[in-house]
């Protein structure tokens, strides 16, 4: 593999293996470049955070789009995903301007169910996935509607803050908890991005 310097990252080639992405750390912000499918991305910064990419152009113009980070995204299905996304670049497609789309449009009530069918079914026992759908139904349901990049720390505050008038602040730390992970999902699979 070689490397060099690309608008303050370092790029390098590299044919990416799990056993390499799991072992991975680097002291400068690097981008590996795989040719299994070529614009196939892993950018690592030197905090250790992993984010797989797909890098294309759309109307001669250089984009990218992320797909999410790793983990919980595994080499696998982040080539799956790279594979799907570059086709759709080739027939034409705009995945970056597509994906960002989606988020803007992207409801809380869409995020939830997305976190409870994708995380909480897959990697929690039967009564945690039921008490997740009863606060996502009870005090989490006026956000339903709402999208889920314009909740703010505010708007989680008043949410919270009502929780504990109503005399119930055990319930107000297990809702925060409950928030932070659906927005930890969401941004740790690409759907939502951080900030």
């Amino acid at each position: 593999s070689t490397g060099a310097p690309r608008g303050g990252i370092w790029a390098v080639r590299k044919n990416l293996t799990a056993a390499f992405v799991e072992s991975i750390k680097r002291e400068k912000l690097t981008e590996f470049w795989d040719e299994n499918p070529k614009g196939f991305v892993l950018r690592v910064t030197p905090a250790g955070t992993k984010t797989w990419a797909v890098s294309y152009r759309h109307h001669g113009r250089p984009r990218k789009c992320t797909i999410g980070t790793c983990p919980p995204i595994g080499l696998k299905a982040a080539r799956l995903a790279a594979t799907g996304l570059l086709r759709e670049a080739q027939l034409g497609g705009d995945p970056a301007a597509k994906r960002k789309a989606d988020r803007e449009a992207l409801t809380f009530g869409k995020m939830a169910q997305k976190y409870l069918d994708d995380h909480a079914k897959v990697h929690k026992r039967g009564s945690s996935v039921y008490a997740d759908e009863c606060m996502i139904s009870s005090d989490l349901a006026a956000w339903k509607n709402h999208k889920a990049a314009d909740i703010s720390n505010r708007d989680v505050g008043a949410l919270l803050s009502g929780i504990v008038r109503r005399g119930s602040p055990i319930k107000a730390n297990r809702t925060l908890a409950l928030i932070s992970k659906i927005f930890r999902f969401a941004i740790g699979t690409g759907l939502l991005e951080r900030g």
